[in-house]
């Protein structure tokens, strides 16, 4: 891929996103799904006269700059995630509503990929099917699911999944994504802490959001449930979703959640533990370099969990520490290195 060249398909559909939602009269983001659906449909689409046969025209031409089914997955993956940063940049998203960083998403797959090898059957030493049904419980606009499901397909597995999200924008643009990257992932839109429908998970990933959890009615039936603690008579939305993602885990799978890197020092979080300790093991816990951040306060690391049941079992050392800078190669070698020792652990 030419950098040049994903430069001018930004500007193409960047000025096509620019267009439609002054046309609709809607948000960048808003205009993103237009986007994405437009290019998806091969046209584009008019409702009620909307947007006006003048601007149809405009944007037709500016579409047919380009043959996008002619874009590779990771080139098509890349050019939404620049025009979803815009969308950022212009729409100024909440923390809990930008997307994963790519770079943050590749090191999650990697370790999903390394992690869900545990679970391998053998035969004679013989490596049986390999399917793998992956889950995102804060599917968003799905750049996390999706490059963690191709880091599975790399490593061999045949990868299913399915995505929720209570959003029905930021889910809207997940769909079209998924769709012009070739991935097909069911998605749910609703409460990820209600009664769900997904099919057991091999993996479940999530960059879950850091807030509180408004319907205390709900929260009452989990053990990490904190309502009666927090200034805000509420309990934590990460703190459900991780005790939640293990309901639908199969037994010994596993569990990777971008969570904030002060988790340990959160009130009640012995609650949490609890609620871990219960359903499963927690593995380890990475925290991801501050740089990554735009502040302290928004810092996060990766929390790996293991549902228990068939052979899961407690590593015999948590794997505690500070990840390196990701642009570092020779450390990130090293931290990979150790990694994979690590998880070799669990096959002895």
């Amino acid at each position: 891929m030419v950098i040049e060249d994903m430069n001018e398909r930004f500007q193409t559909l960047n000025q096509a996103n620019q267009q439609i939602s002054q046309a609709l009269e809607m948000s960048y983001l808003e205009g993103l799904h237009e986007t994405l659906q437009n290019i998806q449909l091969g046209s584009v689409q008019q409702i009620d006269g909307e947007p006006d046969d003048e601007t149809s025209a405009q944007l037709e031409a500016l579409y047919q700059t380009e043959d996008w089914s002619a874009l590779s997955r990771d080139e098509m993956r890349q050019l939404i995630q620049l025009l979803i940063l815009e969308g950022d940049r212009i729409d100024q998203l909440p923390p809990n509503y930008q997307m994963t960083p790519a770079a943050i998403a590749l090191l999650i797959g990697h370790l999903a990929s390394k992690v869900t090898g545990v679970n391998e059957p053998h035969s004679h030493g013989v490596l049986m099917d390999r399917p793998r049904h992956l889950v995102d419980l804060m599917f968003g606009m799905g750049n996390l699911w999706s490059i963690v499901c191709d880091e599975l397909s790399k490593g061999g597995y045949l990868v299913t999944g399915e995505g929720v999200d209570n959003d029905d924008l930021m889910l809207a643009i997940g769909e079209q994504a998924m769709a012009l990257e070739g991935l097909t992932p069911t998605l749910y839109l609703g409460d990820a802490l209600q009664q769900l429908y997904v099919h057991p998970a091999d993996v479940i990933v999530s960059d879950l959001p850091v807030g509180y959890y408004p319907l205390n009615d709900q929260s009452k039936h989990f053990l990490s449930d904190t309502h009666d603690l927090t200034k805000q008579h509420m309990s934590y939305a990460h703190f459900l979703l991780i005790e939640q993602a293990f309901h639908y885990l199969k037994p010994a799978g596993w569990g990777l959640y971008l969570v904030p890197s002060s988790l340990f020092q959160m009130t009640g979080f012995e609650r949490l533990l609890k609620a871990i300790q219960q359903e499963g093991y927690l593995q380890a816990f990475l925290t991801l370099p501050s740089t990554l951040f735009r502040n302290e306060s928004l810092q996060k690391a990766i929390l790996i969990v293991q549902k228990k049941g068939d052979d899961a079992k407690q590593s015999e050392h948590v794997m505690l520490g500070n990840l390196p800078d990701l642009k570092d190669k020779r450390n990130m070698q090293q931290f990979i290195a150790q990694f994979d020792a690590w998880v070799e652990e669990f096959k002895a």
